[in-house]
């Protein structure tokens, strides 16, 4: 099954645990190339209550990890059928009003920006060279995945010395956000295999 998975394009499939093991929460029980097509995956019921829900935000929160939630069928008294395992629409509303709650303490994105994440964070490399300009600090980061589909965006921290501030950030040419983490530390978004990073102060 993973061999035909992978044969026509996917990149991930999620499998179902018990929501209680702390096997959910492990950001990094993919340890090889199978696990990415049995990733955990927490099953919202028709019973399941908003501060359940929470609960296991709280837990990836504390324990680090990828927490993806799996719905079987939204209900609309209006409109739907029921089906298996249904949770009512203005519950989903509470619930997705919970999860974006968290939005300045957890990454809410989708199953494939996750997993692309995962996969490039496990094999990417940044190396640093050697730069003429000494208000310039050059970065190349690479990664042996295909950049025609793993092109999600890893988060760089970049150490630096002395009093100057940094000015930009540009990859390719082009100016992205940073900002700094600590005193002589900055933090960024670049692209794997995405051109030259240069670091100005």
């Amino acid at each position: 099954m993973v061999n035909y998975l992978k044969k026509s394009g996917h990149i991930a499939a999620r499998g179902v645990i018990n929501p209680y093991s702390p096997q959910c929460y492990s950001y990094h029980n993919m340890a090889g190339e199978k696990d990415y097509f049995n990733t955990f995956a927490y099953s919202v019921m028709t019973e399941t209550k908003t501060a359940d829900y929470a609960a296991e935000i709280e837990k990836a929160v504390k324990n680090g990890g990828l927490l993806t939630y799996l719905y079987h069928s939204v209900y609309n008294k209006e409109v739907s059928d029921f089906s298996y395992a249904w949770v009512l629409d203005t519950l989903f509303r509470e619930q997705l009003d919970t999860l974006a709650s968290y939005k300045d303490r957890v990454w809410i994105t989708t199953y494939a920006n996750a997993v692309k994440y995962h996969k490039e964070a496990q094999c990417a490399k940044l190396l640093k060279s050697k730069s003429k300009d000494k208000s310039k600090q050059i970065f190349l980061l690479t990664d042996n995945l295909d950049n025609k589909i793993y092109d999600q965006p890893l988060t760089v921290i970049v150490n630096f010395k002395g009093e100057s501030k940094i000015k930009s950030v540009k990859q390719n040419s082009v100016e992205i956000p940073f900002k700094y983490i600590s005193e002589n530390q900055i933090q960024f978004d670049a692209v794997p295999d995405g051109g030259e990073i240069i670091v100005e102060s």
